[in-house]
């Protein structure tokens, strides 16, 4: 009988193996359960029991990534998708998820290094490109970014977000009537609250600010982006209704306090009021977290002038009129000549 024994171990092993398998199978799919139903911990729970039966199991780090990124624990997210590609160096699909992290995170160069990984099997995905015009965007190289944008656009020509983002694009490289072409073509049949907020703006270059305040209500009502409600302090500061304007801007600071846009509007309140080191201080943090931030230089430059800085003031406003604010102009042949 002994002759026999290693091979019942045999079967017992191959039994034991199989009934792992079978049990990881099952742990897995119950954590996919969980994720489609949203119900995130117990989601995490499951594939990491399953990664337990098996840690090479780069399915499980994956979907247990995107649990994570759900949850907002981004760290631990990223861990996963390096964990699985280590395991698995072709696995396009965790590169994509891995890209659009980056993209979330503002890490925009990571972004496109991962989605360059896999164009070749990506170059039909209007995603894939839509992606990777957010992340040319990030990095204020336009031109890419429209090229992006428009190939997502043939091959998915009736999305209206991805129309939504090129007339964005637009408006950063300041084709103002294109922007507004674009959203005119979209507003009447959707209901995207980005599209609303850009209009606004759009409205507010032209100093029609009662119908800027409209498009922006309707976008709020949409959605409560804290974006949007920076967006109408900033209406509200050029109305001079400065209570209403502080409200807003105190609101979308405290949701994000790297949104250089409303440090710019909060600067700009205090100049209107009369605090002009307070209005230096926030102008100032504005550019620190983007020199580009769309007119911090220029008010920058007229905070500077009420300070007595005039030197400094005809630097801020040179270079507000460098980036195309043609209202800098009047100030520096006042200032600076």
């Amino acid at each position: 009988m002994k002759k026999y024994a290693p091979y019942f171990l045999l079967i017992a092993i191959l039994a034991c193996s199989k009934t792992k398998e079978i049990k990881r199978q099952q742990l897995f799919l119950k954590g996919n359960i969980a994720l489609e139903e949203n119900d995130l911990k117990q989601a995490v729970y499951y594939y990491t029991q399953s990664i337990e039966l098996n840690d090479t199991f780069s399915d499980a780090f994956n979907n247990r990534a995107i649990a994570h990124e759900r949850m907002g624990d981004y760290q631990k997210a990223l861990n996963d998708y390096e964990k699985a590609i280590k395991i698995r160096p072709d696995f396009s699909e965790v590169y994509y998820n891995r890209a659009r992290l980056w993209n979330d995170l503002h890490n925009y160069q990571n972004a496109l290094t991962d989605l360059e990984a896999i164009e070749g099997e990506y170059r039909d995905s209007a995603s894939y490109y839509f992606i990777k015009g957010l992340s040319f965007t990030g990095l204020k190289k336009y031109g890419d970014a429209e090229t992006s944008f428009r190939k997502a656009r043939r091959i998915d020509p009736g999305n209206a977000e991805l129309d939504v983002n090129l007339a964005i694009l637009c408006y950063y490289e300041k084709k103002y009537t294109e922007a507004e072409k674009i959203l005119n073509e979209i507003i009447p049949s959707t209901g995207i609250a980005e599209a609303y907020s850009l209009m606004s703006l759009l409205l507010i270059k032209k100093g029609q600010f009662d119908e800027a305040l409209k498009d922006i209500n309707r976008a709020i009502q949409i959605s409560s982006n804290p974006y949007y409600y920076n967006n109408r302090g900033y209406i509200y500061l050029m109305n001079d209704q400065l209570e209403k304007a502080y409200e807003d801007i105190n609101y979308s600071l405290t949701v994000d306090d790297k949104n250089p846009w409303a440090y710019r509007n909060k600067g700009i309140y205090f100049y209107k009021e009369g605090e002009y080191k307070m209005a230096e201080d926030f102008l100032s943090t504005s550019l620190q977290i983007d020199s580009t931030t769309e007119y911090s230089s220029f008010y920058l430059g007229l905070t500077n002038e009420k300070l007595g800085n005039i030197k400094n003031a005809c630097v801020q406003l040179s270079r507000s009129l460098q980036l195309g604010e043609a209202e800098a102009k009047q100030y520096v042949d006042q200032y600076c000549n």
